[in-house]
This record gives structure tokens, sequence and C-alpha cells, in this order.
């Protein structure tokens, strides 16, 4: 009965379906391997085989498994598995022959053949290529994804205002948009802009509440302008996710911010001492350490990180900005 039921397609698949869900991944791949054998020209089992595959980062043996399923079942969606496994081996030129194919084939609209062409000129470094194709997508189905794979390369290119410029134009019209708006927020943090990104996590907390990564984000956005409601944020992130590291972080700074410095000292060396080799630590501790007045040594604790570490733009642009607030008081 035992070997009647391990000769039963269905059987195998659940058996790797469930092993796969449970992370038990070498189950699964063995369960995946008999039904490919019990249904070898069957598609949906060769791609199951490769999820199992991929699970246990074996790329190429997930590629040999989804070319014999895009073989069996030529289409846009296999063929996307396909060409993401390929660019994720920097198998540019084998990703671009996929793409081709699925094109040869008439297996692809014009907006998924840009989505991919872009994905793949990412990948590989061509931020023009990748800005234009992403364009055209957008051109031919206006939709949030193409948006937001743009803006990367658009950035990588030095065109910040322009990618600003888009999201901002694409939320006019579509205000809702909480991956758009999550993008515009992480770009204004980036430029210190912030209070446009308390505005954008501000309505994006109202649109996705106790989002863990939203609170973090309106928590340090809002911790100069609106210190009461950064606290207060930053409570309900911890208390959403109290083993989270980058919420503690947050959650440490901004304590210094509200005058409570030897609980942001205490919460900061237990952050250090449980990932001594996390740097961004270090920077918190420096603007802890700032917070309380203690400028020098502040910057002394910067300069030894980068003289440990090698050099790294935030923690020079902490020194920079805390270099330029001793000139200021001095004056």
């Amino acid at each position: 009965a035992k070997q009647r039921h391990a000769n039963q397609p269905a059987v195998q698949e659940l058996l790797a379906q469930s092993n796969l869900a449970l992370g038990e991944y070498g189950a699964a791949r063995e369960a995946a391997g008999k039904l490919v054998e019990l249904t070898p020209v069957r598609a949906e089992s060769w791609v199951l085989k490769a999820d199992t595959e991929l699970a246990q980062q074996r790329r190429g043996d997930a590629e040999t498994s989804l070319r014999k399923a895009v073989d069996l079942k030529p289409g846009p969606d296999i063929g996307a598995r396909l060409i993401a496994v390929l660019v994720a081996q920097q198998d540019f030129e084998g990703a671009e022959e996929v793409l081709q194919t699925l094109v040869g084939s008439s297996r692809l609209t014009a907006e998924q053949y840009n989505l991919a062409e872009g994905q793949i000129a990412t990948a590989a470094g061509d931020y023009v290529r990748a800005a234009e194709a992403f364009k055209r997508s957008l051109d031919d189905q206006p939709q949030s994804k193409p948006i937001i794979l743009r803006a990367p390369a658009l950035w990588r290119q030095g065109r910040k205002v322009t990618v600003i410029n888009e999201l901002e134009a694409w939320l006019e019209n579509n205000p809702n948009d909480a991956a758009v708006l999550a993008q515009l927020g992480s770009v204004q943090l980036r430029e210190k802009n912030f209070d446009g990104a308390a505005g954008s996590f501000g309505k994006l907390n109202a649109l996705r509440p106790s989002d863990i990564a939203v609170l973090n984000n309106l928590a340090w956005a809002s911790r100069f302008s609106e210190p009461r409601k950064s606290l207060a944020w930053a409570e309900e992130a911890l208390e959403l996710a109290p083993a989270n590291f980058a919420v503690k972080d947050t959650y440490s700074v901004i304590l210094a911010i509200a005058g409570r410095g030897e609980e942001a000292l205490k919460l900061n060396q237990e952050l250090i001492e449980a990932a001594p080799e996390q740097p961004a630590y270090v920077i918190s501790r420096a603007r802890i350490v700032a917070q309380l007045g203690r400028t020098d040594e502040a910057v002394q604790l910067l300069d030894s990180l980068v003289a440990r570490a090698g050099p790294m733009d935030s923690a020079s642009e902490l020194i920079r900005e805390l270099r330029e607030a001793q000139r200021a008081t001095t004056r």
C-alpha cells in the first residue's frame, strides 16, 4: 500500500509542497524529484522541483528544471521565473536569450517585455537602458510597478530630482498607492527631507496601521519635528516587534532626544554587544552621546569606527554634521 501511494503524483506533489512550507527542503526536493519522474511532461511539476531547489540555493539545478518547464509550456510566467534565476547567477546573456525566445513565440505582451528587459538591464548595471525600458512599460500600461522599478535606475544615474518628481506626480493621481508612498518616503529619508518623509510615512501609516517598518520610519522621520509623537510611534513599533534590532536602534536614539539618555545608552550598548560587527549601532551611539551634549566623544567614536572599519558615507556625514554644529555654537 505504501508503495502504491508513493507512485501517485498527487501524493508526491503534496509532500513536496508541505515539506517546502515547513522548511524541510531536502525532503521537499526528494518528493519533487519523484514527482517529475511520474509526470515528466507536466510543466508545473518541474516548476515545483525548481522551487525546492531554489530553497536550497541550488540555482543551477533550478535553472535546469525551469528550462524543462519552459520547453513544455512556453509562457511569460515560467519564463519570468527562469529569467530571474539566470539574473541571480549573473547570466545576463542567457536571460536575454530567454526573453527573445518568448518574444519570438509571441508569448509576451509589450508591457511584460519592457519590464523584463528593464530588470535584466538593472541587474547588469545598464541603468540608462533599464530606465528607458521601464518608461516604455509605464507608457504602455500606467501602473505603479514600472514607476517603482524605474526609480533606482534613475537614481543610479544621479537623476534624483527626476525620481522625486515622478513619484510625486504619480501620487497626485494615485494618493493611496502604498508601494509608491513607501518608495517616496525612503527617497526622502535618504535625502534627509525629514518633513517630507514624515508626511509620506504618515499617509502610509493611515493606510497600513501596525506596519512595523512604516512605524519605524515614521518615528525616525519625525524625531525632531514631533518628538512626542515620534516616541509614541517608536514605542508602538517596539511593542509589535520587541526583538527587532532595527526598531530597537531607532528607539534608542529617540529615547535620547526625549531626554532619557541613560536608557538610550543602555539599550544601545545591548545592541552593540549583540552585534559588535554592525557599524550602524556605533553610529547610533555617536548620535546619542551628541544629543547628550558630548559632541567631542561622538566624533571620537566615529573617527575610531572609520579607522577600524574603513570609510563609510553615513559616518562621514554625521562627523560633518557634528563639526558644523560645533562651529555654529562657538560663533
